[in-house]
């Protein structure tokens, strides 16, 4: 018996973008496959009616203007539409209807209770009140994708704060914005370091086991990567990645260190000066 769907990348974004904003989403898998990346895929997606308000788009981007997975969706952007004579004009710090929704990411293994269910104060009856951290007040106000990372490192705390999240899309009295979705990710297997996540936990998602084709890859690394990247991994698909046993301090390929050399290799100019001993 199966215990959850497994897909590639390109039927993945199919199915979750066709669910509701109410479903909350998991992706599990093996590190550096591109989990991230689809989520900021299927965020990009997305539509909601609110940013065809030029105000909306105005104040959400005050709001996520040094949050990490608000630039990071518009520099996606602009690096694919920067000469594209339908935004001519257009502020590229200011979101736009057709970027999809902002993601509001968060790294779950890096918090304690306090960063996702606030700060308690003196209520005005002498009681305790909790006030709320920001980010979640943002997915709250305007339609987002909260990008919960790496669950299943957490600490115990704050893995069981996002229960609610999950399965009523509400906190601490608080509700997310109605076109809000929450969607996390995980590592699964022997391998990592992670917490075992029980039947109820797990119960609160739709769940995906991400198995990514080599064209999957190609497909991304076209847009991203310097075409000779694209061709040495056609050339070699073997070498993409490793997929047997993961071992401790034993270094394999994958998918993400292929994007990183490229990287270097286009800041170091090494694709272009074949001469150069590096």
């Amino acid at each position: 018996m199966t215990t959850a769907l497994t897909l590639d990348i390109k039927t993945t974004k199919k199915l979750f973008t066709r669910f509701s904003s109410n479903r909350a989403t998991m992706l599990r898998g093996r590190h550096g496959i591109g989990k991230s990346q689809v989520v900021y895929q299927i965020a990009s997606d997305l539509r909601h009616d609110a940013y065809k308000d030029r105000s909306v788009c105005e104040r959400v981007s005050a709001a996520l203007a040094k949050d990490s997975g608000f630039v990071k969706g518009l520099q996606s952007f602009w690096r694919k539409n920067a000469s594209n004579p339908a935004y001519a004009g257009c502020d590229h710090n200011i979101w736009h209807y057709d970027m999809g929704v902002p993601v509001v990411e968060r790294r779950l293994s890096q918090m304690t209770e306090g960063d996702i269910t606030g700060i308690p104060f003196e209520g005005n009856r002498g009681g305790t009140v909790f006030r709320a951290v920001e980010w979640l007040l943002t997915a709250c106000e305007f339609p987002c994708v909260l990008f919960l990372d790496e669950l299943n490192r957490a600490i115990k705390g704050v893995e069981q704060a996002t229960f609610q999240l999950a399965d009523s899309k509400a906190f601490d009295g608080n509700l997310l914005h109605e076109g809000s979705r929450v969607m996390v990710a995980v590592n699964i297997g022997d391998a990592y370091d992670v917490t075992p996540m029980d039947p109820a936990a797990l119960s609160r998602y739709a769940v995906v086991d991400l198995d990514p084709t080599v064209e999957d890859w190609c497909v991304w690394a076209s847009e991203n990567c310097h075409e000779a990247m694209v061709e040495f991994i056609r050339s070699n698909e073997r070498l993409l990645e490793y997929k047997g046993l993961a071992e401790p301090n034993h270094k394999t390929p994958d998918r993400r260190a292929w994007g990183n050399l490229d990287a270097e290799l286009t800041q170091s100019g090494l694709y272009t000066d074949f001469n150069d001993p590096v």
